[in-house]
């Protein structure tokens, strides 16, 4: 109760920051509902929030992302990172409808994601085999 700082992680959404006090920043959180119900664009949201707050202060610990999808690819998965850090269309990155407005976001997304990097040493980890088990996730979480 003493301590300065909350334990917990922001997630950007002020109205479920106030009822769920943030993410656990030592536990695992699991998004799950039906297809097409927006986990992935929630999830795009979190990680932008995470990315761009953590990039922007001095010698703060940066924790790694680790992503396990049952439903998308790696490669999806990193163009909505980067669609949605700078507001480029996912589509038009998908089809390769970019303008140079759109490549110096894109730009601009990707140098963070280096820095991101760079301050916590290591990728953020995204794993899109629909196969694994629970015992696959615990090991690739020690690891």
């Amino acid at each position: 109760m003493e301590e300065e700082k909350s334990p917990f992680i922001s997630t950007g959404f002020i109205d479920l920051d106030n009822k769920i006090g943030g993410l656990e920043s030592e536990g695992i959180t699991v998004v799950g509902a039906c297809p097409a119900m927006g986990k992935t664009a929630w999830l795009m949201s979190l990680i932008r929030y995470y990315i761009q707050e953590k990039t922007n202060q001095q010698n703060q610990k940066i924790k790694p992302i680790f992503i396990f999808s049952l439903e998308m690819d790696a490669q999806s998965l990193m163009m909505r990172i980067i669609s949605i850090l700078f507001d480029v269309s996912f589509i038009d990155i998908k089809n390769k409808y970019i303008d140079e407005n759109d490549y110096s976001k894109i730009t601009n997304a990707v140098n963070l994601l280096i820095r991101f990097k760079c301050a916590n040493n290591q990728n953020a980890l995204i794993i899109d085999d629909a196969h694994f088990t629970p015992a696959i996730l615990r090991r690739k979480l020690q690891r």
